[in-house]
């Protein structure tokens, strides 16, 4: 989110934009302890749950307009908390889906009932991390190696400051009336059934053919990325896609082999 309601840009976004500055400097530094430290950062980075990563890319309430339906006018939480309005007042939020491969309900069905959870285990995340952050003190008085535990700290503490909101704005949309408006995505199965990976391309056709919910499996492989996010107008998300397909891929292979363990 670059900028608040009306236009100007928020503190919030000043101060991400300067650490993203920062962080760019590292690395593109050519100090050998500074691409160490990129290194060490990007790999704690990638162990971030894909759902997280999620979470905390939906904007909080404040941060963004909605427009009425009468007059299509915008107006800001603020506004709308102040003259109470509802979703029979608003202009609902599309929630693209692919057809065939899922559904508005199943959606919803999947994450509501994690988000309590969920929202516990980030607030006991955000004040551990708070807590933490005095013991990295001692790395300020060395002046030739960055406070990395502090930065790293502050930015996980951001993090799931900004999922209790993507939460609490989730919840609001799912919940409290009717604010999304479903619509789904024509052909997309076809990209994934042309998947290079031959266990995900049977695992769509199998999904297809019965359109009942099994074990769980991987219905998109990393190959046809790209296309996926191309066809629901996000490009950006290739990035996290990636990952939440590798982090998926590890969990059910886990999963597998502790069954196999278990039957031995």
């Amino acid at each position: 989110m670059n900028a608040l309601p009306g236009g100007k840009e928020s503190i919030e976004t000043r101060l991400t934009n300067k650490a993203a500055e920062l962080w760019k400097k590292m690395e593109n530094s050519k100090s050998s302890i500074n691409k160490k430290i990129v290194h060490l950062v990007n790999a704690l980075l990638s162990k971030i749950p894909w759902f997280e990563t999620s979470l905390r890319s939906i904007p909080s309430r404040t941060m963004i307009n909605r427009f009425t339906k009468e007059g299509n006018e915008p107006i800001n939480a603020h506004e709308i908390q102040r003259a109470q309005l509802t979703s029979e007042h608003l202009k609902a939020i599309p929630l693209f889906y692919p057809l065939n491969l899922s559904s508005p309900s199943r959606i919803v069905g999947q994450i509501a009932p994690d988000l309590p959870l969920v929202y516990q285990n980030q607030r006991k995340f955000l004040l551990r991390d708070i807590l933490l952050l005095p013991l990295t003190i001692p790395f300020i008085l060395v002046p030739v190696i960055p406070n990395v535990p502090g930065f790293y700290l502050v930015y996980r503490a951001y993090c799931h400051w900004n999922v209790l909101k993507g939460i609490d704005h989730l919840r609001y949309l799912m919940i409290e009336g009717d604010h999304l408006d479903s619509i789904p995505i024509f052909s997309v199965d076809k990209l994934y059934l042309d998947s290079k990976d031959a266990i995900c391309a049977q695992n769509v056709e199998l999904y297809l053919e019965s359109g009942e919910e099994g074990p769980e499996t991987l219905l998109i492989s990393e190959d046809i990325v790209p296309k996926v996010c191309e066809a629901f107008g996000v490009p950006e998300l290739s990035e996290n896609l990636l990952v939440a397909i590798e982090q998926e891929r590890n969990r059910l292979e886990g999963q597998s082999e502790g069954k196999a363990e278990e039957k031995e």
